[in-house]
């Protein structure tokens, strides 16, 4: 083959691929950013007629065969890297609503799609999709942090109720995370599956401090948000069967929620001082801190029941201003002006001090 039909093979299938890739790559950032339907299509017309120009201008030069051969392979190589593109937005990517505690140690778990497919997709359901898969997967991390707070409590010599209540609450996870794979599933017409993931090996010593940080911001404030996001999207769906799956797991997560204070009572009481003052220190960090950007809302986040920004930003600040108050009191802490509101309408505690003990 002389070198110059060579460059030009490799030049159509590089050009082909990076076409092919970047018409996906916008179309995807179309997606989650609902530029509406005539942008769904429009994207992917627009890529195949660039692509197409490109291949005449080529082709017309004269040597036909290699512009089609490289066409035909980059095509095939460009399928793969789409595929591996909307994977990654579909599965990895998305805004949740934060349930779930994280998996600090172990393997994590992996959604993968299915062979089955579920009905028709609709372009205007994936956003919802992506989210409800995101969640999917937390809650599957969440199972096995159960798992895993379970042993350190055992480890640290806590009450058999705590332990057992932990290992009982991983079994809440794991139905919670049934329930948004199956939601995620209805949403993208595709079947999604769990794959992997193990808890960390047994633990032989626990470091009480980092337990009673851990309990205040998974369960305290996260499993706390957590199941005001849940109570306030099951208020605006319009599936009722949703919005009872939604209100189970709500109450589940206040119960998760009620646990991690029970597990900082335990520290606070067999810590002392140090775990008082590890615990003023982070909620100093709290105070600061903003709500997951969950991203634009879906057309039909009603729906599906995706809370929108605003709302979470505002159900974040009043769950965060709750949490403060309580923990101050349960730990001893000075009083401070506690802000009611997050961080856009309220200033950092200036000091945030525990009580001699």
């Amino acid at each position: 083959m002389p070198r110059s039909d060579t460059k030009l093979f490799v030049r159509v299938l590089l050009e082909t691929v990076l076409i092919s890739a970047v018409t996906t790559s916008l179309w995807i950032g179309g997606l989650l950013l609902e530029l509406g339907e005539p942008a769904f299509l429009g994207i992917p017309i627009v890529g195949v007629v660039v692509w197409l120009v490109r291949v005449f201008q080529l082709g017309s030069k004269g040597r036909w065969a290699m512009t089609i051969a490289g066409a035909v392979l980059g095509t095939l190589l460009g399928s793969v890297v789409d595929a591996a593109l909307v994977f990654a937005a579909f599965v990895l990517g998305g805004f949740g609503m934060a349930h779930g505690r994280p998996q600090r140690s172990g393997t994590r778990p992996r959604l993968r799609l299915g062979a089955r497919r579920l009905g028709t997709r609709r372009v205007s359901t994936l956003r919802s999709a992506v989210a409800w898969a995101r969640d999917a997967r937390l809650e599957a991390e969440a199972e096995l942090a159960f798992v895993e707070l379970a042993r350190r409590l055992r480890a640290a010599g806590a009450p058999a109720s705590l332990v057992s209540d932990a290992e009982r609450f991983a079994g809440d996870e794991r139905r919670h995370a049934a329930v948004c794979a199956a939601v995620a599933s209805r949403a993208a017409g595709r079947e999604l599956e769990f794959a992997g993931g193990r808890p960390s090996p047994e633990i032989s010593h626990v470091d009480l401090a980092r337990l009673a940080v851990d309990s205040l911001d998974d369960a305290c404030l996260g499993e706390a948000f957590a199941a005001a996001s849940l109570r306030g999207a099951a208020q605006t769906t319009h599936d009722r069967m949703l919005a009872t799956l939604l209100d189970s797991m709500a109450a589940d997560e206040a119960a998760h929620a009620e646990h991690g204070w029970a597990v900082l009572d335990f520290c606070l009481a067999a810590g002392g001082s140090r775990v008082r003052r590890a615990v003023a220190r982070r909620l100093e960090v709290i105070a600061r801190r903003r709500p997951t950007r969950l991203g634009p809302p879906s057309h039909d986040a009603a729906t599906w029941g995706r809370p929108s920004e605003a709302r979470s930003g505002t159900t974040f600040d009043t769950t965060r201003a709750q949490v403060l108050r309580r923990a101050m009191a349960q730990c001893g802490i000075a009083a401070t002006a506690v802000p009611a509101h997050g961080p856009t309408t309220c200033e950092r505690p200036r000091s945030i001090t525990p009580a001699s003990s």
